[in-house]
């Protein structure tokens, strides 16, 4: 997996680094859809471009769908892999350009930067994660799946970084919010707590976990011939569809990072 070593070599201006992504935005697609363990042999290569190539990013045009996509998959990509530095860079960009993120970033970004500085200070960020998750499941995205991988991305963070005793507390928290139905989305990833965050594997079980959401098919509703349908024709989302060959992976995520720009239209339907 090539994309951000060619992207590093062919980004020597705003231009060229431009023209790239426009041509190679199946490659950025099919990196964002990998597991876990794809992702973690490229890390170096995300890190690389995000904190050498930013003067040349840094100046894309991000009123266009494509540099905002990018931009958006870079912190999806960073805060999977725990990149902080290359969270800290991209979240002042994001401040600077004022660039509109959706509640589950924000939760992404949370706990990655700034950097929490105790443990207590990771535990006590549970709540207004879990807040911002479920607002982004019932007011600004079409499907749970990306809000659920954020929270499991936050609590493997959790284990993996704190002493198990600390652990323990926010599976204890993580349990009391089921039970008591505080933040209904956690209902879906409830078998979860029976992961023991003693367990040395415990980490490992929640990356495959999260691979297993990552990799799951949206199901499609049966097409009906006879249904009056709506045809998008002339927009920036149509002629990047027509662009080149697409696969249905390729699409559905280019159309998730797009839903991610309009959270703030009630779901498409306030103009």
């Amino acid at each position: 997996m090539s994309f951000f070593n060619n992207a590093y070599a062919e980004a020597s201006s705003v231009e060229s680094l431009e023209a790239y992504l426009r041509n190679h935005s199946d490659e950025l697609y099919d990196i964002y859809s990998s597991r876990r363990d794809v992702l973690s042999k490229v890390s170096d290569d995300i890190n690389k471009f995000v904190q050498l190539k930013f003067k040349y990013y840094s100046q894309l045009d991000f009123s266009s769908t494509q540099n905002r996509s990018f931009l958006l998959i870079m912190l999806d990509l960073a805060e999977r892999l725990n990149l902080q530095g290359a969270m800290a860079r991209l979240a002042r960009l994001v401040s600077d350009k004022e660039i509109e993120i959706t509640s589950r970033i924000q939760a992404g970004l949370s706990f990655v930067y700034p950097k929490p500085s105790t443990a207590d200070d990771l535990i006590s960020k549970f709540d207004d994660i879990c807040r911002l998750l479920q607002v982004a499941i019932e007011e600004e995205e079409d499907s749970n799946l990306p809000s659920l991988i954020t929270f499991l991305n936050y609590y493997s963070a959790v284990v993996d970084s704190l002493h198990p005793t600390k652990a323990l507390i926010v599976k204890d928290k993580f349990l009391e919010a089921v039970e008591q139905n505080k933040y209904p989305f956690l209902n879906d990833i409830k078998d979860i707590c029976k992961i023991n965050v003693n367990n040395e594997q415990a980490h490992e079980q929640l990356q495959e976990a999260i691979d297993h959401l990552n990799c799951q098919n949206l199901s499609i509703s049966p097409f009906v011939p006879n249904e009056l349908c709506l045809i998008e024709e002339g927009t920036e989302y149509v002629n990047w569809i027509n662009s080149g060959n697409k696969n249905f992976d390729t699409i559905r995520q280019h159309a998730v990072i797009l839903a991610s720009d309009s959270f703030d239209h009630g779901r498409g339907v306030i103009l």
